[in-house]
């Protein structure tokens, strides 16, 4: 794991259930970022095991990669990993040359700096080399990529032991123990209060 934090570990029967868990996480992250909160506590983990139930079962779906990019129009034009304003370009998050997506979805805004530090490494595994935690708006775009992509590949319900090596992320980075909140940022720049994606 990249990161600690007092998140119980968890024995999934496919890669759909782990992904799945990671996203009610981040979800309970966006609540505690939202209300300016300093840990997790008993309302943050009934949220989040509330919405992990809810996902296996059917009755709800994280929403689709179309909410994140109405949300980008909205963000202030900054590189989406250190908020700088100059030399920006377009970079995939999901590196090409590990099989991302030449689409809109898989595009963010990056520095030249950062787009060149980053070049093909997962963004995930990147960040921590630098001390990092990913955004929660970059994550759960990442997060949903990973979704899809595991989808149209026939993946979703292989055991997290059979999957591919191949892939085009790191399945560790589909895995982080993400907080505490006093280290979460919704983006990498204040963007006021933008809605919240945490499925309630």
């Amino acid at each position: 794991m990249l990161y600690f934090i007092d998140v119980p570990r968890r024995n999934f029967n496919s890669f759909r259930d782990s992904l799945l868990w990671q996203y009610a996480t981040l979800a309970m992250a966006d609540i505690a970022v939202s209300r300016e909160d300093v840990e997790y506590g008993r309302l943050h983990y009934a949220v989040r095991s509330s919405l992990y139930a809810k996902f296996i079962g059917g009755d709800m779906q994280p929403r689709p990669l179309a909410v994140e990019e109405k949300l980008k129009l909205r963000l202030p034009a900054c590189c989406a990993y250190c908020g700088g304003s100059k030399h920006l370009s377009i970079d995939h998050l999901i590196p090409l040359h590990r099989g991302g997506e030449d689409c809109g979805e898989n595009y963010v805004l990056a520095c030249r700096r950062c787009n060149s530090s980053k070049g093909c490494k997962d963004v995930v595994q990147w960040l921590a080399e630098r001390g990092e935690l990913p955004t929660i708006f970059l994550y759960r775009r990442y997060l949903k990529l990973c979704l899809e992509y595991a989808r149209q590949q026939g993946l979703l319900e292989l055991p997290l032991d059979q999957l591919p090596d191949n892939m085009p992320f790191a399945v560790e980075s589909t895995m982080i123990h993400y907080g505490p909140p006093n280290r979460i940022k919704h983006w990498v720049v204040p963007c006021g209060n933008e809605p919240s994606d945490s499925e309630k």
